[in-house]
């Protein structure tokens, strides 16, 4: 019984890791939406981080960064998509830690690559969901 139990309990922690591990595999409902982690918290020190989809999500509308740690400020989004013109958004936006910035996307095509362009001294951290 208590093998079995060990075994339960390992199989169970190594789902959680490859689940924490991989993009699109976090999912939260925020009022009426469901939200899909694309990227990992990331540090804001890099001054640009470059998140590649090749299309999986191809119904996403939105996009959301959330501060997970400190107050990153985010200077700007590309958006590359699949067959069409990238979409370049200028935030220069301080994002205080918890806060997040929504971003509606031009166009529903399928997205090839986001491009997160960041203010390397402000340091921080954030996220990125898709909707």
């Amino acid at each position: 019984m208590r093998r079995l139990a060990a075994l339960t309990s390992l199989l169970i922690a190594g789902s959680a890791l490859t689940a924490a591990a991989q993009p699109g595999w976090h999912r939260y409902r925020n009022r009426d939406r469901e939200w899909v982690q694309l990227l990992p918290a990331q540090s804001a020190q890099n001054d640009v981080q470059t998140i590649t989809l090749n299309g999986r999500h191809d119904r996403m509308h939105m996009l959301r960064i959330t501060a997970v740690r400190g107050a990153p400020v985010i200077t700007r989004v590309t958006i590359d998509y699949l067959d069409q013109q990238p979409q370049v958004i200028s935030l220069n936006s301080r994002i205080g830690r918890g806060g997040d910035e929504v971003i509606r996307l031009d166009a529903r095509a399928p997205i090839q690559r986001i491009t997160i362009y960041t203010e390397p001294r402000y340091g921080g951290a954030y996220t990125v969901f898709g909707t």
